[in-house]
């Protein structure tokens, strides 16, 4: 799966795949909204998801991210607070956590007992504290878009 372009959304399709006995089964593309403030910060998890086989919406700014959400689908969303973030992050992060059948991941600071406090509290999926390159989100994207296959399928 490619790299997509910065604030390039991608439109929710289905695929078909072939099964063994030669017939031919859909399967759904799932889309993850990704927002960063940080150039590095955007690549490395937009790398993350479309390794893990999302479809992504990346945005750097909080106000990308609610259009994107006003268009579009998304079964994950990803968002880094990391760093001095303005509080239209965090206000981001609170209307995600509201969202019906969307796991919501905030990447934070690293030993921010009170920052993890609040994104357990808002109902995050994953709190990831000090999220670098050495991480292996792509395990973690992974096991989300099973858990949202399986979220799909209970709906």
């Amino acid at each position: 799966m490619g790299v997509l372009t910065t604030y390039e959304p991608v439109v929710a399709t289905s695929a078909v795949t072939a099964r063994k006995d030669g017939t031919k089964k859909a399967t759904r593309t799932f889309q993850c909204l990704v927002a960063a403030p940080s150039e590095s910060r955007r690549e490395l998890l937009l790398k993350s998801v479309n390794d893990a086989g999302w479809d992504s919406f990346v945005c750097s700014e909080p106000m990308q991210a609610w259009s994107a959400l006003h268009r579009e689908s998304f079964q994950m969303s990803v968002v880094d607070i990391q760093g001095q973030v303005s509080d239209d992050f965090r206000e981001l992060c609170e209307h995600l956590a509201t969202q019906r059948n969307m796991l919501l991941v905030i990447c934070g600071n690293e030993a921010a007992a009170t920052e993890e406090i609040w994104a357990r509290q808002l109902g995050a999926w994953l709190y990831l504290p000090g999220v670098s390159v050495d991480s292996d989100l792509v395990t973690l994207c992974t096991e989300g878009r099973s858990i949202a296959e399986r979220l799909l399928r209970s709906a």
